[in-house]
This record gives C-alpha cells, structure tokens and sequence, in this order.
C-alpha cells in the first residue's frame, strides 16, 4: 500500500497539488509573521474597539459588586467560575458600549455641567458645606482603577445612557386605535 502511495506521488498531478498546498500554506499560513500582528482587543462594537484594559476595569466592577451583594471579602476562583463573571463583564462591557453609540448617534450628549450636577445629586461625593470635594471624588476614582478623568468619562457615559433609556421607557405612548385592539385581543376568548 505504501508502494502505491510513493508511485502515485510522482505523477505530475501529484505535484499539481502539492505545490498547491505549499503555495496555500505560504500565503495564509505564515502572514502573522510577515507582519500582520495580533489584534490587542477583546471586542468591537460598531466603530469602537474594547481593549483588555476596558475588560479588566469592568471584571473589577463585576466582581466588588457580587462580593458586596454577597458579603465575601475576596472571591476565590472556583466562585469566579461559578458565577460566570468573566461572561457577564464581557456582556455588560458591549451592551453598555452598543447603548451608548445608539445614544450618541442620535444626538444625545452629556457635558461637565451635567456631570457635576450628578455629583451633587450624590451625598458620597460632597462635603460638610454641600459641595462636591473633589478629594473624594479623586479617591473614589481611584478605588474603582480609574483617573478623575477617566471617571468623569464614565459618569458622561452613563448620563448618555440614562437619557436613552429614559426616553425609551417614557416614551412608549401608543394610539388609542393601537391600545384598542392589543385590548380586545388580550381580553378574547375561545372555545
């Protein structure tokens, strides 16, 4: 049997396909090493790439958020596992990132005005006159990972957010004609 196979390699159809397959391997096989470097992103969300540096910031959320819903000082791997936190992190990543492209594609926008009205509205962020410090708002940044700017950053992006929902949900008026039938066809009944 080997014999066979050794003969049926030097036809010329052999080498057809052969010089294929080198030709294949050349050309998609070694183009990481031609230059083509790895992509550093975990997503993309339309135009908006997410690097492991968003990931990880929102893996660190995820996971001080179960262990206060839980009462746990420090999360150990199998509990991590368990709760799936790397794939909610991932989920909560994109979704807030898909939402807040939405919202700025149709013109929704926050500014530092907004946002310092937002901390104001936060009894953590203020001082014993009424004033929102800013050390603690420097502190808090830090305890989350994050630069006062790369905070603020987040608050806009949550007030963005929070206007698209908000017109979603408050929005939602339907015709009478439209309420009318949805009505008569909840209400039907059949025998």
């Amino acid at each position: 049997m080997l014999e066979t196979l050794r003969d049926a390699t030097k036809s010329w159809i052999a080498y057809i396909f052969i010089a294929l397959l080198i030709v294949s391997f050349g050309v998609w096989g070694i183009a990481d090493f031609l230059g083509a470097a790895p992509s550093n992103q975990i997503a993309t969300v339309g135009s908006a790439r997410l690097d492991p540096q968003d990931f990880a910031r929102q893996f660190q959320l995820e996971k001080r958020r179960w262990e206060r819903a839980n009462n746990v000082e420090r999360m150990s791997k199998a509990q991590i596992a368990e709760a799936k936190l790397h794939e909610t992190a991932l989920r909560n990543l994109i979704d807030n990132q898909a939402v807040e492209l939405e919202a700025r594609s149709i013109g929704l926008s926050a500014d530092d005005a907004m946002v310092m009205d937002y901390l104001r509205g936060q009894k953590a962020f203020l001082d014993a006159s009424g004033n929102v410090d800013m050390a603690r708002v420097r502190s808090i940044a830090q305890d989350n990972d994050m630069s006062p700017a790369m905070f603020f950053t987040r608050i806009k992006s949550d007030l963005i957010r929070e206007q698209l929902m908000n017109t979603l949900v408050t929005g939602l008026n339907l015709p009478q004609g439209m309420y009318g039938a949805l009505n008569h066809v909840r209400r039907e009944r059949r025998i």
